[in-house]
């Protein structure tokens, strides 16, 4: 199934930008449950929770989010490491408390039930 819509590549940056807010409230088993089917079979709810506190503990020192704007999105047939399918590379350009201009990167993938979740993350 291809993307022949504009609204549905807004769908994709939503689901993309519902994730990254998860992330940043901490609510990693949440954002576990937003990720894509072929996510949530290879890594287990609390394996995923415990490599995203690892992983953002960096990201946390930076403080609050102040602002976030998305700044690009592109359509691709392909994703590091996943397999064919339709996803939307969307970038954010966020400004923390502490640190301004970090550029974030949320990859969601149409998933086989036709809804998207996040393949990959930063």
């Amino acid at each position: 199934q291809g993307i022949t819509t504009p609204a549905q590549e807004q769908e994709a940056v939503a689901a993309a930008t519902s994730w990254i807010s998860l992330v940043d409230a901490g609510k990693y088993d949440q954002a576990w449950q937003f990720c894509s089917k072929s996510i949530r079979h290879a890594i287990p709810k609390d394996a995923f929770v415990t490599q995203m506190r690892t992983a953002h503990a960096q990201r946390r020192s930076f403080g609050p989010v102040t602002s976030r704007q998305v700044i690009s999105h592109k359509l691709d047939t392909a994703a590091p490491g996943a397999p064919p399918g339709q996803y939307v590379v969307v970038q954010f350009k966020t400004d923390f408390a502490k640190k301004k201009g970090v550029i974030e990167e949320v990859i969601p993938m149409l998933d086989t039930d036709s809804k998207w979740r996040v393949w990959s993350g930063y």
